[in-house]
C-alpha cells in the first residue's frame, strides 16, 4: 500500500462544517467501539456521533484542535486541553456541547454516567495525583478514519504536541485495550486500571502519562 501524504496543523475558530467534518472522522475511527455498548446497550449506535461531537465542539471552544490532511481532506484528528484546562470546564462548552449530548440520555444511562462521574475523577486522581489538570496536558480523544490507519498518521499528531509540551506531561486515558498498547509504544506509561459497573456490563479504563526524556510516570 502506498503510503498517503498528508499534513498536520492546528484548527483554530472551526466553521459548522469543519465541526461536522471532524465529528465524521472520529465517528468512522470509534465505529467498531464496543465499550459503548456496556453503558449504553442497543442505543450505542445512536449516542456515537453524539458522543464524538461533544468534545470537538468542546476542543474548539476550551481546547486545541489537531487535524491531518491529504488532499483538502480530513483524515485524522486530536482533540488537547493544556494544561489549566479540562473538557466542560466553561459554560460555553457546557452549553454548546455537554449539555445537548445529556438531553440525548435515556434515564439509565444518565443515573449510570451520573454516578460514574465521581468514581472516575477518583480513578484519575489515584493515578496522576491532584494537581493533573493544571501541571499536563490531556489527550481528550484522537482518531483516523479507518482507510488511513496504520501509516503513522496518530503517532504524528500525538508527536505535535509532544514537541510543544515545555517539559509538561501528556496524560490520557483509553476504553480499549488496543489503544493503550499502542500508546506504550509511542512511550506513555501505565498509571493505572479501573473496571466499573455499567448497566450492560464492565466499563474498563487505562490511565496512562507520557514525560519528555524518559520522565514518565515519575
Amino acid at each position: 500500500m502506498t503510503a498517503t501524504a498528508y499534513t498536520i496543523r492546528r484548527i483554530v475558530n472551526p466553521t459548522d462544517a469543519q465541526i461536522e467534518e471532524l465529528t465524521d472522522v472520529l465517528t468512522e475511527a470509534f465505529s467498531a467501539d464496543d465499550q459503548l455498548k456496556v453503558g449504553f446497550g442497543d442505543d450505542a449506535p445512536r449516542l456515537q456521533r453524539p458522543l464524538n461531537k461533544a468534545p470537538v465542539v468542546a476542543g474548539s471552544l476550551g481546547g486545541h484542535l489537531y487535524v491531518a490532511e491529504s488532499e483538502g481532506k480530513v483524515v485524522g484528528v486530536c482533540i488537547w486541553f493544556e494544561p489549566g484546562r479540562e473538557i466542560y470546564d466553561s459554560a460555553d462548552q457546557r452549553e454548546a456541547a455537554l449539555e445537548p449530548l445529556q438531553k440525548l440520555y435515556k434515564p439509565e444511562a444518565a443515573r449510570w454516567l451520573g454516578e460514574l462521574a465521581p468514581k472516575l475523577k477518583k480513578f484519575r486522581v489515584d493515578a496522576w495525583g491532584e494537581t493533573t489538570s493544571k501541571d499536563q496536558w490531556y489527550l481528550q480523544r484522537i482518531g483516523v478514519a479507518p482507510k488511513y490507519q496504520g501509516q503513522g498518521i496518530g503517532s504524528a499528531l500525538i508527536r505535535e504536541i509532544m514537541g510543544k509540551t515545555d517539559g509538561m506531561k501528556i496524560a490520557l486515558t483509553t476504553i480499549m485495550k488496543a489503544n493503550a498498547e499502542y500508546y506504550a509504544f509511542l512511550g506513555f506509561k501505565v498509571m493505572g486500571h479501573g473496571s466499573f459497573d455499567a448497566p450492560y456490563g464492565k466499563f474498563e479504563i487505562t490511565a496512562m502519562l507520557w514525560g519528555p526524556e524518559g520522565q514518565n510516570g515519575s
